[in-house]
């Protein structure tokens, strides 16, 4: 199920997820109260950070998993027809697409485990086509940089 959030709730959203950094519930009250200033988190709130991607990953991305698990193998190959289909030929290209996720995607689900807190947000790339790519933050630490670790391409039938 996707979910398109109006601005107000992606706003809480994100002031939510940065409750460790504005020092849990009393932390974000007083940031409202008095301004992100206050906390030091304003320039968390507004710049556009960055994320990584590990080089293995465009492996896994472009079909050029050929060996070890049949899942994976086969899971590579899908993503490379699909990556065709979308008209995403390259590393460059394909960056672009998870700069325009992590900056402007809309959110699709968080999930939380043991290891850390996966975001997963929605960029369109054309008409009836868009990407799910999840951002993976260790340890649940949402000030730090994230990782590129799943990407799910959705081609629509029309």
């Amino acid at each position: 199920m996707k979910i398109t959030l109006l601005p107000a709730n992606e706003f809480m959203i994100e002031a939510a997820l940065f409750l460790e950094g504005a020092k849990g519930l009393w932390g974000l009250a007083s940031a409202v109260k008095n301004g992100w200033k206050s906390l030091g988190t304003s320039s968390l709130l507004s710049r556009k950070a960055d994320f990584t991607v590990n080089p293995s990953k465009f492996d896994c991305f472009f079909g050029r998993v050929l060996t070890g698990n049949e899942h994976n193998i086969s899971r590579s190959a899908q993503n490379l027809k699909d990556f065709n289909i979308l008209g995403v030929q390259t590393e460059a290209q394909l960056t672009k697409v998870f700069t325009k996720a992590f900056n402007n995607g809309t959110y699709v689900d968080i999930k939380t485990t043991s290891y850390g807190t996966t975001i997963i947000k929605n960029i369109m790339v054309n008409k009836n086509r868009s990407i799910d790519v999840s951002f993976f933050y260790k340890d649940g630490n949402m000030t730090s940089q994230p990782s590129v670790v799943t990407i799910i391409p959705k081609i629509f039938k029309q």
